[in-house]
């Protein structure tokens, strides 16, 4: 239930005046905004070693046009049977590509609102139309998810890239 200053739920005993409340809510969009950049920055930084590795490996050949599908030409160079077969660097690239599929779109183009649950806790609530007539794919996030997120995304990147760079050095 959204009250009159914008939380949801009950009216804390501490509420606070509608001008804090704008503070704090400014705040927390400029939260939500610092984490989407941030996530979108660790998803570039996969798309550049992706790139760079797909470019190597293939020695000039054209990349697949979707990103989707270098993680999947990826995923198979360095499975059992591939070129560049490397366990560690499969099963990482076998995580990342939900992960990605699952946030890269949703973090660059959906629209979205800020709600505060309370003044150090925000809801991000984002809505993304679909193609072929589906309905709008529709979700929150909260600001413990949302780091949580965040910290994967880092994790896994910086596992892929350190073991792409121990494997370019054997």
């Amino acid at each position: 239930m959204l009250n009159y200053s914008g939380y949801v739920g009950e009216m804390p005993d501490n509420a606070i005046s509608d001008q804090s409340f704008a503070q704090v809510k400014r705040a927390a969009v400029e939260d939500v905004n610092r984490w989407r950049g941030s996530c979108m920055e660790q998803l570039a930084r996969l798309d550049r070693a992706v790139n760079e590795v797909l470019a190597a490996a293939d020695g000039g050949a054209p990349l697949p046009q979707a990103f989707p599908k270098r993680l999947n030409l990826l995923r198979d160079l360095t499975g059992p049977q591939g070129q560049r077969a490397n366990k560690g660097l499969h099963r990482t690239v076998g995580d990342l590509i939900p992960l990605r599929a699952k946030w890269r779109d949703i973090l660059a183009h959906a629209t979205s609102r800020v709600l505060l649950d309370r003044p150090d806790a925000w809801v991000w609530f984002y809505s993304m139309p679909q193609s072929n007539g589906k309905a709008d794919l529709i979700g929150t996030i909260t600001k413990v998810e949302a780091q949580h997120l965040e910290k994967e995304l880092r994790r896994k990147v910086n596992c892929f890239k350190s073991i792409l760079t121990q494997s370019t050095r054997s």
